[in-house]
């Protein structure tokens, strides 16, 4: 079960070189693509730095959920992880000196959005918020979607 406010410190030489490989694969394969908007859900406009770099950050807190609380890789396109309960999961890791509870807000309303959409391509039913600063990933909140 996830905890809100645990936490957890990034030693790059304990990340699994795999970690890295996944995040510029998907950064590249969002960048090359003429169907993913490049946009971020919070509505910045990213060049292709940018998107590697939130990848590998949005990897590197999926990898602190599937080692610390037994998460698993979901294998459907654009989805992040499944609980041990079998939830499907979203994971949306923030730098916690760029966010606020407000836009974070806007980001969680976005994923609802999703399920709506007439396309019938978004299955995650929950959304785990991490924020991170200097190294350390913070659980904030775990949201319904």
């Amino acid at each position: 079960m996830v905890i809100e406010g645990t936490t957890w410190t990034i030693k790059p030489e304990e990340i699994p070189q795999s970690v890295f490989e996944e995040a510029f694969k998907e950064a590249d394969y969002i960048w090359e693509s003429h169907y993913t908007d490049k946009e971020s859900l919070s509505g910045r406009i990213r060049d292709k730095s940018d998107i590697r770099s939130d990848c590998l950050l949005g990897k590197l807190g999926e990898y602190f959920l599937m080692s610390e609380f037994g998460y698993v890789n979901d294998d459907e396109k654009w989805h992040d992880l499944i609980s041990q309960q079998g939830e499907r999961t979203e994971v949306k890791t923030m730098r916690k000196d760029r966010t606020s509870q407000y836009k974070i807000d806007q980001i969680i309303t976005k994923l609802r959005n999703r399920k709506r959409d007439r396309r019938k391509w978004f299955f995650s039913t929950k959304a785990i918020v991490l924020l991170y600063e200097n190294d350390v990933f913070e659980i904030h909140k775990t949201y319904d979607i």
